[in-house]
C-alpha cells in the first residue's frame, strides 16, 4: 500500500533510493530547504514514480507469476478514521488529484484503478469525487458499523454489556494516553462476532436497517454505481465455487435426518 503523507519532506532522492535505502535518507529528506509547497508536490510526483515502478516490476515478472489486481493507496485516511478523545473523528483532506494520477497509472498497466482505504468517516460532500478520479474501489465498513453502534435506536443495555466485552477482551490492544472513547471506538468491531445473535435479532432492528438502507441508496448515486447493471453483466463472469458445509452443520443436518 502506497502512502501519502503531505508532513514528510522529499528533497532530491530518486525512486531507486526511496525503495532500497531502508531509512538512509531521512535527515536528508527532512533537512530539504525548499518551500513547503514544493516539497509536497515533489512527495506527489515520487509516489506517482513509485507506483509506476512498482507495477512495471510486476509485469516483467511475467504472466506465470501471481501479479497484482489492485493497488491500495493512502492519500490522507486511515483504516476506521482517526478517533478523538472527546468522541468523533478527525477531518481528514484527500488528495485527489493524487488519487486521480495513481489510477491513471493503473489503467496503463490493465488494472481498474486504486484502492481508497478509510473513506467511510468521510464527510457525504467528497464522496461523489471519487468516481471523478476513477478510483475502483472505496472501503465503507466502519461507517455502517458506526451506523449500528451509535443508532438511537440501538439499546443502552446491549452497548454497554459490548463496551464491558471490549474491556474484558482487547484490554491489551489499548495504546498509552488512549481515552475510553478512542479504545471503544477501534475496538468494537471485535465485538461484532461473539454477538451476532444479540445484534440480529436486535427488537429495534427494522429501524436500524431502514437508515442503513438509506445510507446504501446515497452511497451507490454519488459513487455512481446505479444504472451500471447492464454494463456488469456485459463484462463480469462470476465462477460458481462450492465449499464443504462446516462440521457442525452436517452433524445438525444429519440429527434432523435421523429424528425424521
Amino acid at each position: 500500500m502506497f502512502g501519502v503523507s503531505t508532513d514528510d519532506y522529499y528533497s532530491d532522492i530518486t525512486v531507486k533510493q526511496l525503495l532500497f535505502s531502508g531509512g538512509k535518507y531521512v535527515s536528508q529528506l527532512r533537512s530539504s530547504k525548499v518551500s513547503v509547497e514544493a516539497q509536497k508536490q515533489r512527495l506527489r510526483e515520487h509516489i506517482v514514480e513509485l507506483q509506476r515502478a512498482n507495477l512495471e516490476l510486476d509485469r516483467l515478472a511475467g504472466p506465470d507469476a501471481l501479479g497484482l489486481s489492485k493497488v491500495s493507496v493512502q492519500t490522507g485516511t486511515s483504516h476506521g478514521g482517526i478517533p478523538l478523545p472527546g468522541g468523533g473523528v478527525a477531518q481528514v483532506a484527500i488528495d485527489f488529484d493524487t488519487l486521480g494520477r495513481l489510477s491513471a497509472v493503473c489503467h496503463g498497466y490493465g488494472l481498474a484503478g486504486c484502492v481508497q482505504h478509510g473513506a467511510s468517516t468521510l464527510p457525504d460532500e467528497l464522496f461523489h469525487r471519487f468516481p471523478a478520479v476513477e478510483a475502483a474501489e472505496i472501503h465503507l465498513a466502519t461507517g455502517f458499523q458506526n451506523l449500528l453502534y451509535e443508532h438511537p435506536a440501538f439499546p443502552a443495555g446491549l452497548r454497554r454489556e459490548i463496551e464491558g466485552w471490549c474491556f474484558g477482551n482487547a484490554a491489551d490492544e489499548r495504546k498509552d494516553g488512549e481515552t475510553e472513547t478512542q479504545f471503544l471506538y477501534k475496538t468494537r468491531k471485535k465485538a461484532l462476532g461473539p454477538y451476532k445473535r444479540a445484534l440480529w435479532d436486535l427488537p429495534t432492528r427494522e429501524e436500524i436497517l431502514a437508515d442503513q438502507e438509506a445510507k446504501f441508496v446515497f452511497l451507490f448515486e454519488q459513487l455512481a454505481v446505479n444504472g451500471t447493471a447492464e454494463l456488469v453483466g456485459r463484462h463480469v463472469r462470476p465462477l460458481e465455487q462450492r465449499r464443504p458445509a462446516p462440521g457442525a452443520v452436517r452433524a445438525a443436518a444429519e440429527a434432523v435426518r435421523a429424528g425424521s
